[in-house]
């Protein structure tokens, strides 16, 4: 049985005045259907499906979905332990439906349907990479699902590799669905960039036991989080080592009135070129990131920087990725840009080979 992908969704960035970690955790935790063989699963539970019976295998100590709830209104998380932290497994337990979990963390149902829960459940849980998925402005982290498909590109993406893929994490470092913060601290707008290098991964790692390995992390932003991935692995090269770029903007731009060094930077010159890829790519040499970029055909506005910058990379001794295909500055396009990139980001997480594909596409740092 493989290790399922692990969905989840994180909002409250550290807004004006607001202090701490992420305001809450959306409880979209979905490990792939094709964990389970074929089975779906949704909102922290598992459903396994065998012949033509589901069978739900509900790990937070056999609520049922639709009872209770969290402090957001939404279905209860998942637990990786059905006692807690201190749980060992999915111990033996009746339940109301005839069905009874046996200590290995099989679930017996009456009749000849069984189903197996996926190495997520193991003892110990495997400790899974990550990728912080950023959205553009205005939006918000749930645009990634509902209208980039990144949900089912994780589905299908373990379904093909026994059952393994990265933790998907939404990130919200914008604060409001027309906030732009463009992900670095300012007075103005509150400490983005902490909240996503220290709040997000000590969040995941404690909560769901993610891995603390060197390179473990990377992070993948369209339009202006495409922005804040080249930015934040550049800047932090030894937090986020890979990063996808999807049709980014090259330096911080805020939508007119508004305007970068002045309100996100005091106008302090150099505090905005210190989060300038441009600059930051001409004066520095980056042979230990590795960065895949992607932008539309049609996307006139973007398409010219994406390559500009993507060749600078190159120069700077990066291993660098770079694709074009049809599209614009849209999610059609963007769904596609994940769903190319995520064997590549998968790989250099150390989780599935490299692809062959990515021989068409990449150069090697230093080429």
């Amino acid at each position: 049985m493989g290790v399922p992908g692990v969905l989840l969704r994180l909002g409250g960035a550290r807004g004006p005045g607001r202090r701490g970690g992420p305001g809450g955790l959306a409880p979209l935790i979905r490990p792939p259907p094709g964990a389970l063989g074929g089975g779906g699963s949704r909102h922290g539970r598992v459903a396994g499906w065998r012949g033509e019976r589901p069978v739900r295998l509900l790990p937070d100590g056999g609520r049922a979905a639709g009872q209770g709830g969290t402090p957001h209104g939404g279905p209860r998380p998942a637990r990786r332990h059905a006692g807690g932290s201190g749980g060992r497994g999915l111990a033996a337990s009746p339940r109301g439906d005839g069905a009874r979990r046996d200590p290995a963390g099989e679930l017996g149902v009456r009749g000849p349907s069984r189903a197996r829960p996926p190495a997520w459940f193991a003892t110990p849980p495997p400790a899974l990479p990550v990728i912080v998925m950023l959205a553009g402005v205005p939006g918000g982290p749930s645009d990634w699902t509902r209208a980039g498909s990144a949900d089912r590109t994780a589905d299908a993406f373990a379904a093909g590799h026994g059952g393994r893929a990265p933790i998907l994490v939404m990130a919200d470092p914008m604060g409001s669905f027309t906030g732009d913060t463009e992900c670095v601290d300012s007075t103005r707008f509150g400490r983005a960039e902490d909240y996503l290098l220290t709040d997000v991964p000590a969040f995941v790692r404690q909560r769901f036991g993610a891995s603390a390995a060197p390179g473990s992390l990377a992070v993948a932003g369209l339009s202006a989080g495409g922005y804040c991935a080249l930015m934040l692995s550049l800047r932090h090269g030894d937090v986020f080592p890979t990063f996808a770029d999807y049709s980014g903007t090259s330096q911080p731009t805020l939508d007119a009135p508004g305007d970068a060094l002045r309100d996100l930077f005091d106008g302090d010159r150099q505090a905005f070129d210190a989060h300038d890829p441009t600059v930051l790519l001409r004066t520095n040499r980056y042979p230990g990131l590795a960065g895949w970029f992607e932008v539309g055909e049609q996307d006139e506005q973007f398409r010219a920087d994406v390559h500009r910058v993507a060749e600078e990379a190159l120069r700077s001794g990066m291993a660098t990725c770079v694709r074009t295909r049809p599209g614009g500055h849209d999610f059609a396009f963007w769904a596609d840009a994940f769903r190319d990139s995520l064997p590549w980001l998968s790989a250099r997480l150390g989780l599935t080979p490299v692809p062959p594909e990515a021989a068409d596409v990449c150069a090697p740092a230093g080429a």
